[in-house]
């Protein structure tokens, strides 16, 4: 099986003896959210967040820069400014 991602964080987690969650979508955080901070609250957690390719997180490191590349904020828009 080829795998599109490096390295895979919920095998991470639990080498490390920490509970590990993955997020696909909203409804995922929603419930992943509420079992961290509700039911795992005093114990530590690590949670992976899929965000679509074309989604713009700001900050980030332009495909193929280095981290003098950061881009602050949405160039097209005044967020950030």
């Amino acid at each position: 099986m080829c795998r599109k991602y490096t390295p895979d964080f919920l095998k991470l987690a639990d080498a490390y003896g920490v509970a590990g969650y993955r997020v696909k979508n909203e409804t995922d955080m929603k419930e992943v959210f509420k079992i961290v901070f509700k039911e795992k609250k005093d114990e530590p957690a690590l949670v992976e967040v899929w965000v679509p390719k074309e989604e713009n997180v700001m900050p980030m490191v332009p495909p193929g820069g280095s981290l003098s590349d950061v881009i602050a904020h949405d160039q097209k828009s005044n967020y950030g400014m």
